[in-house]
This record gives C-alpha cells, sequence and structure tokens, in this order.
C-alpha cells in the first residue's frame, strides 16, 4: 500500500477549512517554494514545523512527527525495495 505524504494531509485540512495557501505560509513563515516543497512531502516535519502546525491546526505535534516518520519510512522501504527488484507495495 502506498502513504501519502503528512503534506497531503496539511493540503486537505487546508481545504476542509477553506484556508488560503497563502495565508497559511504567510502564518508559518514559508515562503512559495517552502510551502509548495511542504505540500509535496519534499519539505520534511522536524520539531519546530510540528509545533507551528499543532498551534496552527490544533492537532497535536506527535501527530505529525509520527506522519512524517511514517511517510519517510515507507520511502526508505520502497527504494530499497526499488535497488533490489522487489515490487513496490
Amino acid at each position: 500500500f502506498r502513504i501519502s505524504s503528512p503534506g497531503r494531509t496539511i493540503l486537505d485540512e487546508l481545504e476542509a477549512r477553506e484556508i488560503p495557501h497563502a495565508h497559511f505560509a504567510e502564518t508559518l513563515g514559508l515562503n512559495p517554494t517552502q510551502l509548495q516543497a511542504l505540500l509535496n512531502g519534499e519539505l520534511q516535519i522536524d520539531e519546530p514545523l510540528a509545533i507551528q502546525l499543532e498551534t496552527y491546526f490544533g492537532i497535536g505535534s506527535s501527530f505529525w512527527l509520527n506522519r512524517e516518520a511514517s511517510y519517510r519510512q515507507r520511502q526508505a522501504e520502497d527504494a530499497l525495495k526499488a535497488a533490489e527488484g522487489v515490487p513496490k507495495g
């Protein structure tokens, strides 16, 4: 199975709450490039960012850190399988 990036969860939250991306980025101090990287799963969520997300969304920082860790673990597993010639999943 495939795990979506934490950025997908953030995007879902922004859409569900009808929050403009620019407002979200400005509040967190992200420039447009950083915001896009976050939403695409390229910018990793570290402790300070997880705390900012907790403050912004009211969703615990541990949730964000766990989502990030699960996503990165799955990426590493998929990369290892690809190197070994094993199908993803």
